[in-house]
This record gives structure tokens, C-alpha cells and sequence, in this order.
């Protein structure tokens, strides 16, 4: 039998490794289950607003589990625009409109604040930075704004937040 020489042998070891780490990193998120009791749910509707492009409006479901981890999905007419997620330290979002999925490690990026609602409405911690602000306004709607870029998101949710 024919032998690799060591530096072709390490080669092979090095590819094979870096084959299954990438595969876990991979790793699938798991499916929502919107039947666990893990879950804290909130419904209602949304507008997005964001300079330069047409208002976004549609049904939201904002959830956020036991663990911290969130998901949301916003949809027109039954269409789905997005659906973000986290699961342990992994973030992921889908951009169906744009045929774009964006995912990584840590904390997911700030600047699609959609991933921090659920946190914002279930454990009132703040947004991710002081260029968000959030208001409440009398009839129990809910605004964030950026600051500086002007984006905003109106949320009118069936259930009243506590």
C-alpha cells in the first residue's frame, strides 16, 4: 500500500476537518414551533418605512422563547418579505423578495433591527443602540425610528403590550 507523504497526509486531514466544521456551521435552524408553550407571541401588523424605497406593510408575528432566542416574519398578502431567527448564538435572515439569506454567528446585525423586537416587547431590555428610539403612542401603537437614516417601523399589534 502506497503511503501519502506526511505534508499531503496533513493536507487531507486539514480538508476533511474544514469539511465538517463547515457542514455544522451549516447547521439548519430549527423549524418555529408556534404550538410550544416556550414561545411568547405577538400579532398584528406593520409598516416599514425606509428612505429611498416603497412602505413595506403586512402581517407580523414577533416571537421570543424562554432562551432569548427570537423569530420573525413579516408577510403581505400572503407573501412572505422576510423571516429572521436566532438559535444559540446564530442568527439567520431570509429576504424572499431579494432571493437573499444573509446568516453568521453572535449577535445579529443592528442594522436590521426587526431581530430585536421581540426582546424590545417581551423582556423591555433597549434597542441594540442610541440611534434607535422607541414611543408608544395613546391608542397602543408602537414606533421605532432610526435617527440618522430615518427608518421607521410602525407596529399596531392585536394583543396591548402590559
Amino acid at each position: 500500500m502506497k503511503r501519502l507523504p506526511a505534508s499531503k497526509a496533513t493536507l487531507a486531514v486539514s480538508f476533511i476537518l474544514l469539511f465538517f466544521i463547515g457542514c455544522a456551521a451549516k447547521e439548519p435552524m430549527p423549524a418555529f414551533n408556534m404550538q410550544s408553550s416556550d414561545w411568547q407571541i405577538w400579532t398584528g401588523q406593520a409598516e416599514w418605512f425606509q428612505q429611498g424605497r416603497d412602505v413595506v406593510a403586512g402581517d407580523i408575528l414577533l416571537a421570543l422563547d424562554e432562551r432569548q432566542n427570537v423569530y420573525v416574519q413579516l408577510s403581505s398578502n400572503s407573501l412572505l418579505i422576510f423571516r429572521a431567527q436566532t438559535h444559540k448564538q446564530r442568527w439567520r435572515l431570509e429576504r424572499l423578495a431579494e432571493a437573499r439569506v444573509d446568516q453568521g454567528k453572535g449577535e445579529p446585525p443592528e442594522a436590521f433591527i426587526w431581530f430585536y423586537l421581540p426582546v424590545l416587547l417581551g423582556a423591555g431590555e433597549l434597542l441594540p443602540s442610541s440611534d434607535w428610539q422607541m414611543q408608544r403612542t395613546e391608542d397602543d401603537r408602537i414606533s421605532i425610528q432610526h435617527i440618522q437614516s430615518g427608518e421607521r417601523i410602525a407596529l399596531s399589534l392585536d394583543e396591548p403590550l402590559l
